[in-house]
C-alpha cells in the first residue's frame, strides 16, 4: 500500500521467486499477484499446478529517493516528449525545454543548455547534440556543456519534428523531408537524402558493420514501418526489408532482431513473431513465432525484450479486442528456441506489469499502481520496491550507483541496494 514503509511478505516472496525463475534455466514458478495482506498464493487458471508456499522473513524494503527532478517526459508519448539519458555518470534530461546535466550520484546540477530543444537530445562520442527553436543543430561537449559548433540545418523542420542520433562519431538528423549525416568533429555535411514520396520520419535504429539501419513510416493504402539499410560512407541505400517492424530489439553476430508488425495481422493467441535479419544484405534469415504457454487465449503480446540471448514477453489476456481482463504472464525463451517457453510470472486482479527492464544482473518490474520492484538475478532476491504515483514509465536507467526511474513528469533516483550493503532476505 502506498505510504507504508514496508511491503507485505507475500509480495516479497512473489518477486523473489520471479528472480529465481529468471536466474535458473528451465525453472518455472507460476504465481499470481494481487494478494491481500497475509493471503496465500493461488493456483493460476489452466493446467493444475502446485501452489507457492509462503515463507517467513523480512518484508521487502521500500527504497527512498535520494533525489528527484521535474522533467518534460510523458511515457505515453515518448516521440513528442523527452526521455532521460545517461553517460559517464551524468544524467541528461529536459525541464521546461532546456537540457539539464546532473550528477547521478547526488542530483547536483552540472550545466544547463543556453537554448531550448525541440527534440530528444542525442548523446555519444563525448558530445551531446540537439536542435534549437531556430532549427540549428547545437553540438556540446557532454561533460561541460561547452558549445563545440552550431550547424545550420536548412531551417526548422516541418511541424518542428526531428530525430537526432549519434553513432560512430557522426550526427544523424531526420525529419519529414530529409535524412542528413554530419561529421561529428567538424559539423560538415557528409551526405543527405530526400524522403521518398511514400515515406516519412526516418528513425536511425543503429549503425553496425558499416550500415546505418533506418526505419521509415510508409503511407498509402497500408500504413507500415519499413526497414532500410544505408552505406555509412556514401548514403547509398543497399537494402530494403519488406514488411512492417517495431524498433530494433538486439544485434547479435552480424544480425539484428525486430518484431514483425504487419498491419491487419494482429495476433490474439499471445504470440509475437520475431524476425532475424542480416545487417549487410538485409536478407531475412528467420521468422519465428514466440508464444507463452502460461496463458489461455485470447491474449496479446505487449512489450518484448531481448537480453543475454534470451527473449522476454509480457502477455495480457483479453475478453475481446482492446478489452484486457487483467490476467496475464511474463514468459521467457532462449533466443532462437520458441518451442521451449518458460512462464516466469502469472498475474491477476489487474496487477499487470506495465514495463519490464533488464540492466546487467537486475530486473525492474513496474506496475500500474506505481510500484517498481528491483530484483537481483544473481542472488535470486528482491532488493526493494520504489513507490511512485505514476501509472506509466519510461526505461529504467543506471548510473553513478543509482537506479533512475522515469515516471510521469518526474525522474526518481534511488541508491542501488547493493551499494549501501542492504540485501533483502528470502
Amino acid at each position: 500500500m502506498k505510504g507504508e514503509p514496508l511491503m507485505n511478505i507475500s509480495q516479497k516472496v512473489i518477486w523473489g521467486l520471479l528472480a529465481s525463475a529468471l536466474l535458473i534455466p528451465g525453472q518455472a514458478v507460476p504465481i499470481e499477484l494481487g494478494l491481500s495482506s497475509g493471503g496465500a498464493a493461488s493456483t493460476p487458471v489452466g493446467e493444475p499446478k502446485p501452489s507457492v508456499p509462503l515463507e517467513t522473513g523480512d518484508p521487502v524494503r521500500t527504497l527512498r529517493p535520494v533525489w528527484t527532478a521535474a522533467v518534460d517526459f510523458d511515457a505515453e508519448d515518448p516521440e513528442s516528449s523527452f526521455g532521460a539519458q545517461t553517460s559517464e555518470g551524468l544524467i541528461y534530461s529536459v525541464s521546461q525545454g532546456r537540457i539539464r546535466a546532473v550528477e547521478a550520484s547526488n542530483g547536483r546540477l552540472r550545466w544547463t543548455s543556453a537554448h531550448k530543444t525541440i527534440c530528444n537530445p542525442a548523446i555519444g562520442s563525448g558530445m551531446l547534440s540537439y536542435m534549437d527553436e531556430a532549427g540549428r543543430i547545437v553540438r556540446l561537449e557532454a561533460s561541460t556543456g561547452n558549445i563545440l559548433s552550431i550547424i545550420k540545418a536548412d531551417g526548422l523542420p516541418p511541424a518542428g519534428r526531428v530525430r537526432l542520433s549519434i553513432a560512430a562519431g557522426q550526427v544523424y538528423a531526420a525529419d519529414a523531408e530529409h535524412f542528413r549525416v554530419y561529421a561529428g568533429r567538424t559539423g560538415r555535411l557528409v551526405w543527405k537524402i530526400p524522403a521518398r514520396p511514400d515515406t516519412s520520419y526516418p528513425k536511425l535504429q543503429g549503425v553496425h558493420n558499416g550500415v546505418a539501419i533506418v526505419s521509415v513510416e510508409t503511407s498509402g493504402a497500408i500504413l507500415a514501418t519499413r526497414y532500410e539499410g544505408y552505406d555509412v560512407a556514401s548514403g547509398r541505400r543497399v537494402w530494403e526489408l519488406i514488411g512492417s517492424h517495431g524498433d530494433l530489439l538486439a544485434v547479435r553476430k552480424g544480425h539484428f532482431y525486430a518484431r514483425s508488425l504487419l498491419p491487419g495481422t494482429e495476433r490474439y493467441d499471445g504470440s509475437a513473431v520475431i524476425d532475424q535479419v542480416d545487417i549487410r544484405s538485409g536478407k531475412l534469415l528467420s521468422s519465428l513465432e514466440y508464444r507463452s504457454a502460461a496463458i489461455s487465449t485470447p491474449a496479446i503480446a505487449g512489450q518484448i525484450l531481448i537480453g543475454n540471448d534470451r527473449l522476454y514477453a509480457i502477455v495480457s489476456g483479453l475478453s475481446g479486442p482492446g478489452q484486457p481482463t487483467g490476467q496475464g504472464a511474463i514468459g521467457r525463451f532462449e533466443l532462437g528456441q520458441p518451442e521451449t517457453p518458460v512462464p516466469l510470472l502469472e498475474y491477476g486482479n489487474g496487477r499487470s506489469p506495465v514495463r519490464l527492464d533488464l540492466i546487467g544482473s537486475q530486473a525492474y518490474a513496474a506496475q500500474a499502481n506505481g510500484n517498481v520492484y528491483l530484483i537481483d538475478l544473481r542472488s535470486s532476491r528482491t532488493l526493494g520496491v520504489v513507490e511512485t504515483s505514476s501509472s506509466t514509465f519510461g526505461p529504467v536507467l543506471s548510473a553513478g550507483g543509482m537506479t533512475l526511474i522515469q515516471a510521469e513528469g518526474k525522474l526518481i533516483a534511488v541508491e542501488r541496494p547493493e551499494m549501501n550493503g542492504y540485501v533483502s532476505q528470502n
